[in-house]
Parts: structure tokens; C-alpha cells; sequence
């Protein structure tokens, strides 16, 4: 997990320097052995030709220093209030992923993933910004996005930082103002969601059997007819 915190945070540092930087974390829990992380970095196209500078510079300088070693990264264009974006969209290794199950512990049905602050913090600390005159509400009129989404298995029951919505955790810039402890994500695996699956596979059966037992009645009352 600090290796992603730490490739997030060398993107905070150009949201602090530019402000035309949108970063977007993507974590997925699939169960207790499995993850898998995709990071989206887009710069504002302005910007790049103000630098002189490509998509394809950008992967190159990340690769060669070593951070997104093994990532498969593509890249990607976005328009964005009538502004438009280039960038990438990076999707870990395996190894790389699977190391956000350290901070997760499951018992039974639950699971809990706990995240330590102090990581967090030194992603996106609030104060440093401030010190260099960037308030949240002046990132984020300057177009500045950074953000962190989690999915667990089953249904997240609670977190203690971000917003929960549709069972995907979103901690945002202004998330972490709130920030002083530990995150906590709750989810839980129901006996019924877990079901869901088998239960599709059943009725999917059972139709395909009706539908051809009724063609073969069908066939048999128009033989008979002849």
C-alpha cells in the first residue's frame, strides 16, 4: 500500500505546481487473495504544449525511474469542461496490488480494511498546501482532482473517512481535512448476495429445460396432427 501512496504522492506534488493535474485511484478487493489497482493521471493538453511535452514523454520518465515498472499503461484522452486532457491509465502488476490485502483482515463475512493515517497523510498533507497558499476550495477551483475509490466484496457497511456510495468508498481532496486517524472500511459478505449467482444459474436452467420441453410437446401434438 505505501508504494501506491508513494506514486500518488509524486502526482500531489504536480497538482501543487500546475493545478491542470487530475489524479484518480481506483482499488478493487475482489475477495481476501485478489486486488486490483488502475491509476488514471491526466494533465491538461495546455499545459503539455506550454512544456513541450507528450504523452509518450511522460511514460518514458515514470518508466525509467523505475515507479511504474511492469504497470501496463495505455494512453488516454479526456474533455473535461470544454478542456481538453491527455494522460494515462495504469494498471498495476499483481505483485504490486496484492499488497493492499496486508491491510486487510477477514473474519467470517466481514471485512476490514484499515489504512494507516500517517500513509494517507503523507499523500495529500493539507497543511504543506496550505503553507504554500493553496487552500482546498483554491485547488479545486484552479481544476485541481485527486481521488481514491474502494470496493470491498459484498456491501460496505461503513468507512470512516470519504463517501459511500453504491458500495464504493470515494475519499476526495476535502476528505482530507478530516483526516487524523486511521481509515476504516467495513464490508460484509451476505448469505443471500453470495447465493445470487447459483440462483441465476438455477432459473437459467429451468427455463432451458421448459422451453425445450415445450418445443418437444409442440413437435409431438404436430406429428399426431398429420
Amino acid at each position: 500500500m505505501k508504494k501506491i501512496l508513494k506514486l500518488l504522492m509524486m502526482f500531489v506534488v504536480a497538482l501543487a505546481l500546475t493545478g491542470c493535474v487530475k489524479v484518480r485511484c481506483q482499488i478493487d478487493i475482489t475477495d481476501k487473495d485478489d486486488a486490483n489497482i488502475n491509476m488514471a493521471v491526466l494533465f491538461e493538453k495546455e499545459m503539455l504544449d506550454t512544456y513541450q511535452m507528450s504523452q509518450d514523454d511522460i511514460k518514458s520518465q515514470l518508466q525509467e525511474e523505475g515507479n511504474f515498472k511492469n504497470w501496463e499503461i495505455k494512453d488516454v484522452s479526456e474533455t473535461i469542461d470544454g478542456e481538453k486532457y491527455l494522460g494515462f491509465n495504469a494498471t498495476a502488476p499483481k505483485e504490486v496490488s496484492k499488497n493492499i490485502l496486508e491491510s486487510l483482515t477477514v473474519e467470517g463475512d466481514q471485512y476490514t480494511l484499515k489504512l494507516e493515517g500517517s500513509d494517507l497523510n503523507s499523500t495529500m498533507d493539507i497543511n504543506e498546501f496550505e503553507q504554500l497558499g493553496y487552500s482546498t476550495d483554491k485547488l479545486e477551483e484552479m481544476g485541481v482532482e485527486f481521488s481514491i475509490k474502494i470496493s470491498m466484496p459484498g456491501k460496505i457497511k461503513s468507512s470512516t473517512l470519504g463517501e459511500v456510495k453504491d458500495d464504493v468508498v470515494t475519499i476526495g481532496l476535502k476528505d482530507f481535512e478530516k483526516l487524523s486517524d486511521d481509515v476504516k472500511i467495513v464490508s460484509e459478505v451476505s448469505e443471500s448476495s453470495s447465493n445470487t449467482g447459483l440462483i441465476i444459474g438455477i432459473i437459467a436452467v429451468i427455463v432451458v429445460i421448459g422451453a425445450g420441453a415445450f418445443y418437444n410437446f409442440q413437435k409431438i401434438i404436430w406429428n399426431k396432427s398429420r
